[in-house]
C-alpha cells in the first residue's frame, strides 16, 4: 500500500477515479465513534461490525460508498 489519501480533501466526483480500483484500498484510520453508518452503506457486507470497522478485501469492490457515509472522515482511501 502506498500513500495515504484523504477523502475530506477530495471533491466527491473525484472519488470516481477510485471507484471500483482494485489497486486501491479503504481502511478505518482515526478515531471510530462506532456509529457504523460504513457498515449499512456497504452494500457488499464486507465490512465487519467492529471498533474500529474491518474490511474484508475479498469482498469489498471499492465502490467508495463506505467513504461517503462515514460522518468523521475515518473510512479513507489508501492509494
Amino acid at each position: 500500500m502506498g500513500k495515504q489519501v484523504f477523502f475530506g480533501s477530495l471533491v466527491r466526483s473525484e472519488i470516481d477515479k477510485y471507484k471500483y480500483n482494485k489497486e486501491v484500498y479503504v481502511a478505518a484510520i482515526g478515531n471510530c465513534h462506532g456509529c457504523f453508518y460504513c457498515v449499512n452503506a456497504c452494500s457488499e457486507s464486507a465490512i465487519e461490525e467492529v471498533k474500529p470497522p474491518v474490511i474484508d478485501y475479498g469482498k469489498c469492490t471499492r465502490c467508495m460508498e463506505c467513504i461517503k457515509a462515514c460522518p468523521k472522515g475515518v473510512m479513507q482511501l489508501i492509494d
